[in-house]
């Protein structure tokens, strides 16, 4: 497991008192949009704080699947959630409503932008025409 935040650094195999030594760092427990960071090649849990140690956003990934807390978790609960997502724990999973984040194919994400290049081109090419007519 490897563990990394703005706030403290990066931690092979950290310790639980690391890991809260990262949520609870004096010079930016305060601000808002410390990012930290869990996991291996097969799972990740990451969070970024809210103002004044609260909203606290959580994401996970395992498997096949991303998934996005429905709500925000304060200090404390991010930092068990992590905790217990080191010891391999995921009981946490449960305690949350959770929102699928799904792939979105390239194609129909951009299909707005692919149609205002395609007319362009169009344009530009039947002006082409008229100009070396």
């Amino acid at each position: 497991m490897k563990f990394e935040s703005n706030t403290v650094g990066n931690f092979e195999n950290p310790q639980d008192e690391e890991i809260e030594k990262a949520f609870f760092d004096k010079d930016s427990i305060n601000l808002s949009g410390n990012i930290f960071c869990i996991g291996n090649e097969n799972f990740y849990l990451q969070s970024i704080s809210g103002e004044n140690k609260k909203n606290y956003t959580l994401e996970y990934h395992k498997k096949n699947h991303t998934k996005k807390a429905k709500d925000n978790v304060n200090l404390q609960q991010a930092l068990n959630f992590f905790i217990k997502a080191n010891r391999g724990d995921f009981s946490w999973t449960k305690s949350l409503n959770w929102i699928s984040i799904k792939k979105r194919n390239f194609i129909i994400a951009n299909i707005y932008y692919i149609f205002i290049a395609i007319i362009l081109i169009f344009f530009i090419l039947i002006n082409l025409e008229k100009i070396f007519k």
